[in-house]
């Protein structure tokens, strides 16, 4: 299976800008630099960084199946489509610790992390850019039920058909997971259990 870690459903020409600066109120104007639009206010020196969120998600695989949960219809982002359990990483967390609480959160389990499958930017917005962490895990403790901004957790079996998904990468994190697991990384073991 070829290596794919670019995904979008729609690029973004230009990402939203601040038309006045936050800090000083001045007129914001809009430069280029090296091919990059930026931001900047010329009276306080701010400039407005567009940047990536940073994400994880999590394969949780118990007897030839893993644990995808359903979307809320308050969702943002195609509600009611399939998704692996994760999130967007939090400031001051680790990709890692953020695998631990967004597994407990969608599903109430305890995991233990084991590799990590891909690493992939996603664009699934005009204005959201994502690069998501897939890691591999196991559980520990706990039995599934859905949370947070899942409505409902389903075991699917490895290498049947997906139901509708919400990600591209998603899908294709499943697949290369089903087909080949020779180019995984190892998880820092400080981190693989919480």
């Amino acid at each position: 299976m070829d290596i794919q870690q670019i995904f979008t459903d729609i690029y973004s020409s230009e990402p939203k800008f601040f038309t006045f600066c936050p800090f000083c109120g001045e007129k914001i104007t809009i430069n280029e630099e090296m091919g990059v639009k930026r931001a900047k206010c010329f009276q306080c020196g701010f400039i407005q960084y567009v940047n990536p969120s940073p994400a994880v998600v999590v394969i949780i695989e118990k007897d030839g199946q893993i644990l995808l949960g359903k979307r809320k219809s308050t969702s943002h982002y195609k509600p009611g489509y399939w998704s692996l359990p994760g999130g967007k990483i939090e400031f001051g967390e680790s990709y890692l610790d953020a695998a631990h609480r967004e597994v407990k959160e969608e599903t109430g389990l305890t995991i233990e992390l084991n590799s990590i499958v891909n690493v992939a930017s996603n664009f699934f917005t005009k204005q959201i850019q994502t690069i998501g962490i897939a890691v591999s895990a196991r559980i520990i403790s706990g039995t599934p039920v859905a949370g947070d901004d899942v409505e409902e957790l389903q075991w699917h079996i490895l290498g049947e058909e997906l139901p509708n998904m919400a990600f591209e990468v998603d899908v294709f994190t499943i697949k290369k997971y089903s087909f080949s697991r020779e180019d995984e990384l190892s998880i820092d073991p400080r981190y693989k259990l919480k």
